[in-house]
């Protein structure tokens, strides 16, 4: 497997550590054509549908492709926003209010930053920008939406086990689970609470 070449380290500096917020994905746009591009990405996804290819695929694109955009973009459109897509505003927000808390409240250097693993901003796009801005380790963290069924507990589980391939793929060694990072896991939690707690409402990680 290829990687994508570490930045160049001078001694005597500290490695900046970039944490990743990974969310499940949304269309670029709510039209037809941006529903159809991000559901075919989603829906071919072999951890999404597990039903043999050769048995999917030809139901994929000779009839989901074909009707269910339309009428998906009109749902995207009821709930779109003048900032664009919620999901995405209010994860790249998240992101933002997290890396300014950190900023204040970890003593090392430290930035926060997000990817959708269906659509953009992609995990392997938002990786090699920050690798080409001189992050050398990095720890991610799934952020899928709330489990309710059985489903939901398969497309969470795809998303964050696809993630973590998809980081791998894009080149990011050093990219483990945040579980995994006791200390930025800790501190991305308790920052997590403490911002909703100071704007009166709940904001969670996985």
């Amino acid at each position: 497997m290829r990687y994508l070449p570490e930045p160049e380290h001078r001694h005597g500096t500290i490695a900046k550590t970039a944490i990743l917020l990974i969310n499940l994905g949304t269309p670029d746009a709510p039209t037809p054509r941006a529903v159809r591009r991000y559901l075919e990405q989603f829906l071919s996804d072999r951890r999404v549908i597990e039903i043999p290819r050769a048995l999917w695929l030809p139901i994929l694109h000779g009839f989901v492709l074909n009707s269910r955009p339309k009428k998906s973009a009109r749902k995207y459109a009821r709930i779109w926003s003048s900032e664009g897509s919620p999901l995405k505003v209010h994860t790249e927000r998240q992101a933002r209010l997290l890396r300014s808390h950190f900023g204040l409240q970890v003593p090392m250097p430290l930035t926060v930053d997000f990817a959708m693993r269906y659509g953009e901003p992609s995990i392997a796009g938002t990786l090699a920008r920050l690798k080409s801005e001189g992050l050398r380790a990095r720890a991610r963290a799934s952020d899928v939406p709330p489990v309710r069924g059985e489903h939901d507990r398969k497309r969470a589980g795809s998303s964050r086990g696809v993630s973590a391939e998809d980081a791998q793929r894009a080149g990011n060694p050093a990219g483990e689970a945040l579980s995994r990072s006791p200390f930025l896991y800790r501190r991305l939690r308790a920052s997590c609470r403490s911002i909703g707690g100071s704007r009166g409402g709940r904001t969670s990680s996985s």
